[in-house]
């Protein structure tokens, strides 16, 4: 398969596109900074694609002709802004993810989202239920959404 992958350069991304080149798919990674992520390129069956993951035409053009894309950017922390920074993130690129997968005719779609998303009173919970009811209202594709907890292990930087 073709997979499009936008947050990949995070622990949980480098992880994916290990396993999913172990099975011999063919990932595109879009990121604003190829230059900084170039470690991701060695992994064999990656391209790395410098893109303006915030214009919806841009990702339409990426996505053309991919078997499935995954949504995994996200931010943790936010400093001042007043969840400016986690809505930009997590609702309006989401917005311009499901956008163009509707324009590309890519009809699967995975999102990595967290676990009580939409709960709480925290502009990071609030963003990412925003950004599931989203998806949620995407009638014409095939979506899953992932809700993890904290997710750590080798080379992450939660306890490493």
């Amino acid at each position: 398969m073709r997979i499009v992958l936008i947050g990949a350069s995070g622990f949980f991304g480098r992880h994916l596109l290990r396993a999913l080149t172990a099975e011999k798919h063919q990932c595109s990674v879009l990121t604003r900074d190829a230059v900084g992520r170039g470690s991701l390129s060695r992994i064999p069956g990656v391209e790395l694609i410098q893109a303006d993951v915030y214009d919806s035409q841009v990702l339409a053009e990426q996505f053309a002709g991919a078997d499935a894309v995954v949504s995994m950017a996200g931010i943790l922390n936010e400093s001042g802004g007043g969840g400016k920074g986690f809505h930009k993130v997590h609702v309006e690129l989401v917005e311009g993810i499901i956008q163009a997968c509707q324009k590309a005719g890519v009809t699967r779609l995975l999102h990595l989202s967290a676990l009580n998303a939409g709960k709480g009173s925290s502009h990071y919970l609030k963003s990412k239920g925003e950004a599931e009811a989203l998806l949620r209202s995407a009638d014409d594709l095939n979506i899953s959404i992932f809700q993890p907890s904290v997710i750590f292990g080798r080379d992450d930087s939660f306890f490493n």
